[in-house]
């Protein structure tokens, strides 16, 4: 059965703090502090041009800090306040493999969060302009799928008795999209803290232990909605869009 369309998204307050957010990320219309003003040893960083010269100078840790902080609680928030928690229905469990992928999950954030990119290291414009792209799809990712997926909403992979295949939003574009959304939210912010090597393995362990979740819980929907869900992992892709 597929679920019904619910009514909502993502709150308009949202979309509108967005540019705000991202303006005061860039330092937009913020006049440059020249480095030469910098006492010596203060934590800074200089944002360079790929066409040469020096964008402007900035207190970066701070800065990348706060920007997560905004967008990782965005992203949170729908999840905290906003999913149905203890539902009282009959259900099934699969709790084991669901911990082992969570698990990984978690290590590869704590990953990207801690083996980072020197204080006053140059933040190049393009890992700066990624991670403004990836975050607020994680968000709206994360509050179009709570939507959609209404009462169907679990933290462990299993199914409720009356359970709804729900193919409707974010659920027609990649199956899982709020793992889709997470690992956007990874990405935003390897992209602003993490060196290279480092970013590669947090986002290798990061795709174990979401491939373990997605397995998982394919096969639990296979076996209750055959066909209907064998139909919609062939046209659609797991939690990247064009990969199936």
């Amino acid at each position: 059965m597929v679920a019904p369309r619910a009514e909502g998204g993502v709150p308009m307050a949202i979309v509108a703090v967005i540019p705000a957010i991202a303006a005061r990320f860039l330092n937009i219309g913020c006049p440059s502090t020249p480095e030469s003003a910098i006492p010596t040893g203060f934590p800074h960083a200089t944002l360079q041009s790929p066409l040469g010269g020096v964008l402007y100078t900035t207190q970066m840790p701070l800065f990348r800090w706060i920007g997560l902080l905004v967008w990782w609680a965005a992203w949170a928030y729908p999840f905290i306040l906003r999913a149905p928690h203890r539902q009282r229905r009959p259900s099934i469990t699969v709790a084991g493999p669901t911990r082992v992928g969570l698990l990984l999950e978690c290590a590869a954030i704590a990953m990207a969060l801690n083996i980072r990119l020197p204080d006053n290291a140059p933040v190049g414009l393009a890992r700066l302009i990624a991670s403004l792209i990836c975050a607020p799809i994680g968000v709206v990712l994360a509050w179009t799928a709570v939507t959609h997926l209404g009462r169907q909403f679990r933290i462990q992979a299993g199914l409720y008795e009356d359970h709804e295949l729900v193919r409707t939003g974010p659920y027609a574009v990649v199956r899982h999209p709020i793992y889709a959304s997470l690992l956007a939210m990874l990405l935003c912010t390897l992209l602003l803290l993490t060196p290279w090597p480092w970013a590669l393995v947090s986002l290798a362990v990061f795709v174990a232990g979401t491939e373990i979740r997605v397995h998982t819980e394919d096969r639990l929907l296979e076996s209750r909605f055959g066909e209907a869900f064998r139909d919609y992992r062939r046209r659609v892709p797991a939690y990247v869009p064009f990969v199936r």
